[in-house]
């Protein structure tokens, strides 16, 4: 099998994955979701099962499913309530030839924005983009949990962490190293999104960028 890793600007708790398949749709085999942060290793990340199912051709390379079509597969449960902005796809490349493979053009994640169900003490901004605010919801969701602290100091500490976290992620801040430690350090530049990559049995096999949209729905070409 092969897989590749899409990144989508604001966080969601998915509610559907729609997947744009080309040529010879039927290949999709799994679906996994995680929450990255600029920096982050992508496979040492918790990637949660989001749906699995058997590839929709045969062993010898009959394909049950003809032409193009937009896959939106049924996702667990448990997905609606999992943060994310990256999903890993997994492909089956049984019956796959010299002449013969599928392509995906489009991924699109859909879902409640991170502010839903999330903290309630991080208010947005009136100068604050829907981005920055989400990239600071969901650093304090996942760094502290969902529940705020009792203790003003503790939990104004944990703003102005998520505040530094935003601005060195979105706009490409710098601080002190030790304030930067105390978030991680995050010494990429600022971007939208982040590489695409894929792989055969564990290798690197291809990477490029990706394009996501504002709101609660993003979307990124990839060709597998």
């Amino acid at each position: 099998s092969e897989w590749v890793r899409l990144g989508f600007r604001n966080p969601v708790r998915p509610t559907a994955i729609s997947i744009l398949e080309t040529h010879l749709p039927g290949s999709v085999i799994g679906l996994r979701g995680a929450l990255y942060s600029t920096g982050d290793d992508p496979a040492s990340l918790d990637w949660v099962e989001l749906w699995t199912a058997p590839p929709a051709h045969s062993a010898d390379g009959t394909w049950l499913v003809d032409g193009s079509r937009e896959f939106r597969p049924q996702l667990v449960e448990r997905a609606a309530g999992v943060l994310i902005n990256a999903v890993e796809l997994e492909l089956s490349t049984s019956g796959w030839g010299e002449e013969v493979w599928s392509e995906i053009d489009a991924v699109r994640l859909e879902g409640a924005p991170a502010t839903e169900g999330a903290r309630d003490d991080v208010k947005r901004q009136p100068w604050e983009t829907a981005a920055m605010h989400a990239s600071r919801v969901g650093f304090v969701s996942s760094r502290f949990g969902r529940t705020p602290p009792v203790d003003p100091t503790e939990r104004r500490r944990q703003h102005a962490m998520a505040m530094v976290h935003s601005n060195m992620k979105l706009l490409g801040c710098r601080y002190p190293q030790k304030v930067e430690r105390s978030v991680g350090d995050r010494r990429e530049a600022a971007h939208s999104g982040f590489a695409v990559c894929g792989g055969v049995s564990g290798g690197i096999q291809a990477s490029g960028g990706i394009q996501a949209s504002g709101g609660i729905q993003a979307s990124g070409g990839i060709q597998a």
